[in-house]
C-alpha cells in the first residue's frame, strides 16, 4: 500500500512525518492553484490528511490549524525525501498529487505546473514522470509537455 496508507497513523515516524509534511504542502498548493477550492478537493484532503494523523504527527494545534512544525518538516523533506525515497514511493506521492489535480474533473494548467514541479523536487526524471502520469487510471485530458521545465519547446521561438 502506498501513501497515505503506509504511514503509521498512531505514531508516525520521522520518514512518515517528512512525507506528510511534503504531501500536505504540495496538495494545498495544487488545491489553491486554480484560484478556487472544490468540494472534491476538500473531501480528498480531509480523507488523505485526517485530523488525528496530523495531530499525532505534531502538525495541527488544538484549533486544527497547521503549526510551524509542518513547515519546518517540509523544508527538511525537500532535502531528504529525494535521497531516501525509492522511485516507487516518489511515484506514489505523485499519484496522490495527480489525484488532487483531477478530483474536480479537470486539470488546470497551474495545477499541472505544481505537479510537475513536485516531481522535480523529488528528483523524478521528467520522462519518467510523463510515463507515470500517462499510466494513471482516470487519465487527465492535460499532460505536461515532453520538455522538462525550463527547456524551450521546439518552434516556440525561444
Amino acid at each position: 500500500m502506498g501513501f497515505p496508507d503506509a504511514v503509521n497513523p498512531v505514531v508516525p515516524g520521522r520518514l512518515d512525518r517528512l512525507k506528510i509534511a511534503f504531501a500536505v504542502q504540495i496538495a494545498k498548493r495544487i488545491a489553491e492553484a486554480d484560484g478556487m477550492w472544490d468540494l472534491g478537493e476538500v473531501e480528498l484532503l480531509t480523507r488523505t490528511f485526517p485530523t488525528a494523523m496530523m495531530q499525532r504527527a505534531g502538525f495541527l494545534d488544538h484549533r486544527r490549524e497547521l503549526m510551524p512544525e509542518a513547515q519546518t518538516m517540509y523544508r527538511q523533506a525537500l532535502s531528504e525525501l529525494p535521497r531516501v525515497l525509492t522511485m516507487g514511493e516518489k511515484l506514489e506521492l505523485l499519484a496522490l498529487f495527480h489525484k488532487t489535480c483531477s478530483v474536480d474533473g479537470e486539470i488546470h494548467p497551474r495545477e499541472l505546473d505544481v505537479l510537475v514541479e513536485s516531481g522535480a523536487m523529488l528528483q523524478v526524471p521528467h520522462d519518467q514522470l510523463l510515463t507515470h502520469l500517462r499510466n494513471l487510471s482516470g487519465k487527465a485530458t492535460l499532460i505536461p509537455s515532453s520538455h522538462p521545465p525550463g527547456e524551450p519547446n521546439e518552434g516556440s521561438g525561444a
